[in-house]
């Protein structure tokens, strides 16, 4: 699994509402601590994809998937996910302002 090393690295952007309600989403699951926020590409329309999310234990993670940390919080990206997303329109003006 490949973890994003700093802000440039990161493919995902996670407010800090948003965080927290995943935090308190995941307490209420068995295993909480063990789990990570996955978030897959399941399709797309043109330059929009959905998104399938679900909690599932980060040890499932296996080498190419993305890892990103937000303050006690893992979120997975598969890698054919992770790949689709740094394409994804709107990512290339992100890197030319940084």
């Amino acid at each position: 699994m490949d973890e994003a090393r700093n802000d440039d690295d990161r493919i995902l952007k996670v407010t800090d509402q948003a965080r927290q309600t995943v935090v308190d989403l995941r307490s209420e699951e068995d295993e909480a601590d063990s789990l990570a926020l996955w978030l897959e590409v399941s399709g797309a329309n043109g330059p929009e994809y959905a998104y399938d999310l679900y909690f599932q234990a980060l040890a499932e993670a296996v080498p190419g998937d993305v890892v990103e940390r937000f303050d006690g919080l893992a979120v997975v990206v598969p890698e054919s996910s992770a790949d689709r997303l740094r394409g994804a329109p709107g990512r290339e003006a992100d890197r030319r302002r940084a």
